[in-house]
């Protein structure tokens, strides 16, 4: 017994640092998509440019976190500083894409796991940065739930995918109205595309852990000076976080 969890552990460190090292170079793309999506520009053309001098970059101006090192955070052609926010993106994805890989049993619940991790990160962020969730990447977040649940890779069924986007968008449009206005159309779009991956439990579940985080997030905020009673905090990153406390809830 004790050889054979040996070899499993021995074959997994290697597969975890493969997924570590494919969350970022996809994370690389992600930055790409929080840039330019909010934007309205394409994210696959024009190739990536310095936004100072627009010297096109090259193969190894774009090595995640390594070129971000040797070049010291700066454009080697300008010297203008890349955002820090470009580096964390991809260690974010490195790490979740090789947690995901951690917990899930097989394959195809690792690539729902890693779908998931990658539209939480660029929604996080965007509605930090813009105060908004683009409709274009909620769109995505519902299909690929729902397409991950009928192919059978999804920890939810077909039916309670549909069903947690329902639930999802409809409780926070109650909650919305209800408050009059306290939470968008985006939020509860945003909960559909999560409902989507989570089911209808899970939906709820995420709303009431990123209601929680948030209050007390708002809190904080206002006991230190950082934001006024009654001005606007996004939503989106306490929903965020809530998705990814149900999520590993569920797998531990």
């Amino acid at each position: 017994m004790g050889f054979a969890s040996g070899a499993v552990e021995a074959t997994m460190a290697p597969s975890v640092f493969v997924l570590f090292v494919m969350g970022l170079i996809i994370g690389s793309f992600l930055g790409v998509v929080v840039d330019r999506v909010p934007k309205g520009l394409s994210v696959v053309h024009p190739p990536s440019t310095c936004p100072r001098c627009g010297t096109r970059l090259g193969p190894f101006d774009l090595i995640p976190v390594l070129s971000y090192l040797l070049q010291r955070g700066a454009c080697r052609y300008c010297n203008a500083k890349i955002p820090v926010r470009d580096l964390a993106i991809e260690v974010a994805a490195g790490l979740s894409f090789a947690g995901v890989y951690a917990v899930t049993s097989d394959w195809q619940a690792t690539v729902s796991g890693v779908v998931f991790a990658a539209f939480l990160i660029v929604m996080f962020l965007i509605d930090l940065s813009h105060l908004r969730l683009p409709n274009s990447i909620n769109a995505f977040g519902v299909v690929a739930g729902v397409l991950l649940a009928a192919a059978g890779w999804s920890d939810t069924s077909f039916t309670h995918a549909l069903a947690g986007a329902l639930a999802g968008g409809g409780v926070v449009l109650l909650v919305s109205w209800l408050s009059k206005g306290g939470m968008g159309v985006g939020d509860a779009k945003f909960l559909a595309a999560i409902g989507a991956f989570l089911g209808p439990i899970g939906a709820l579940y995420t709303l009431f852990a990123g209601s929680f985080v948030g209050a007390g997030v708002g809190l904080v905020l206002i006991k230190l000076g950082r934001h006024e009673r009654g001005g606007r905090i996004p939503f989106g990153p306490f929903l965020a976080l809530g998705a990814v406390l149900v999520w590993v809830t569920a797998k531990i």
